[in-house]
């Protein structure tokens, strides 16, 4: 009585454990030939990034990058803490009033026709 129960039971086991082997194995091949080709067919690189502090504490950040199709995206940041997001444009420069003391820096991300991204943080600037 008891052969006849453990044969189903083993089998099931062997079945479920035999699945569950592939699924974790395929992504992860996948997801790294996708990054490869992503990162071979990108021709973006960004040349220049600047950060000045203008009258009444307006922050001007200028950024120049080549490649096809480059959109540009801006972070500003306080300290550590992101107080400021500027998605995907073709606007070169971007301006931001600070509006207290701090330490402020931004990344500006370029993004090209294929969809890769690279960044680059500006200087700190201190508003007093």
């Amino acid at each position: 009585m008891y052969k006849k129960m453990l044969i189903p039971i083993l089998g099931i086991s062997f079945i479920f454990a035999g699945c569950s082997a592939d699924n974790t194995a395929a992504p992860e091949k996948q997801n790294k030939s996708q990054v490869e080709d992503n990162k071979s067919k990108s021709d973006a690189k960004i040349e220049n990034v600047t950060i000045e502090n203008g009258k009444d504490n307006v922050l001007e950040v200028k950024a120049k990058a080549t490649g096809k199709g480059v959109e540009y995206a801006y972070y500003v940041y306080k300290g550590e803490d992101i107080i400021k997001k500027v998605y995907y444009t073709s606007n070169t420069s971007f301006k931001y009033k600070a509006k207290e003391p701090g330490e402020y820096k931004v990344t500006v991300f370029v993004q090209d026709k294929t969809g890769k991204r690279i960044s680059k943080d500006t200087d700190t600037v201190t508003i007093n």
